[in-house]
Parts: structure tokens; C-alpha cells; sequence
């Protein structure tokens, strides 16, 4: 199993994360025409059942930089929302188009500078398992 650091933070969407948390869920914002793009490629293709997610918001939107706000076990495959209207109806304002469903273990802000520093610029990027055992570690969970 693998370990993702998924940012968490669409332009417009300040509250995402808490709407992520609720619903179950990570998503990506990327638009229809981005299929070929690497972070498309990886959450669609590379992420799989079982894997772990830190959700990490960036500084620009917490005012903190490598800020992990989650930790969580992928539990669904890659989907795209095809209801236009739900996302609207559970309090989120744009489409939640690339998504994965997730059990999230932990909703705890950690700075981890010297773990997310190398990632913070990509929107979805898997982790070394030394930084991965170090997050699970920091998130009170035994690696194994």
C-alpha cells in the first residue's frame, strides 16, 4: 500500500476540506480536458483501494505552510460524479467531478514541514515510505 498527499484547496472553495471530511471523500478539481495531465493520471490510475491519504492544504489557503488537516484509507475506486446537482445539494457550490471515496481516521491540522516540503507544489504526489511511517507515526498510528 502507498501513502498520497492529495492537496485539498479549489480556487473558490476555501471550505472544501470540510465538505471532503463529511461526504467521505477526496476529489480533485482538474477540468474535462485534463485527462492527460500527471495528477489526472495518478489520482485516476495509480491510487488504489487500501492506499493511504493526507490531505494537505497549503499555506495560501491556511496561512501555515505543509499543513496536513487528514489522514485516511482510500475505500472506493476512481469515480466522476455524473449528478451535477448533488455536490449543490450537500453544500458545495461547484462539481466534485474526480473523486475517491475515503475513510478518514483522523481530521488533526499537523505541520509537517520537513515531510510535505518536497510535495507542497504538486496536486497529487506519492509519498517515500520514510515520510509515509513518519505521518502515520505523527497521526498516532502504527505503521505495519
Amino acid at each position: 500500500m502507498a501513502m498520497w498527499k492529495i492537496t485539498v484547496a479549489p480556487i473558490g472553495q476555501p471550505d472544501a476540506w470540510d465538505v471532503f471530511l463529511r461526504l467521505g471523500l477526496i476529489a480533485i478539481g482538474y477540468p474535462d480536458h485534463a485527462d492527460d495531465q500527471s495528477p489526472v493520471r495518478e489520482f485516476k490510475d495509480d491510487i488504489e483501494v487500501g492506499d493511504w491519504v493526507v490531505a494537505h492544504l497549503p499555506a495560501s489557503r491556511s496561512g501555515q505552510p505543509h499543513l496536513a488537516v487528514g489522514l485516511g484509507r482510500v475505500r472506493g475506486p476512481y469515480q466522476e460524479e455524473t449528478d451535477p446537482e448533488r455536490p449543490k445539494r450537500e453544500g458545495w457550490q461547484r462539481r466534485i467531478r474526480r473523486q475517491r471515496s475515503v475513510e478518514w481516521l483522523s481530521s488533526e491540522h499537523i505541520r509537517m514541514p520537513e515531510l510535505l516540503r518536497g510535495y507542497a507544489r504538486h496536486t497529487v504526489a506519492s509519498l517515500l515510505p520514510e515520510v509515509e511511517w513518519e505521518i502515520l507515526l505523527r497521526y498516532g498510528i502504527s505503521p505495519g
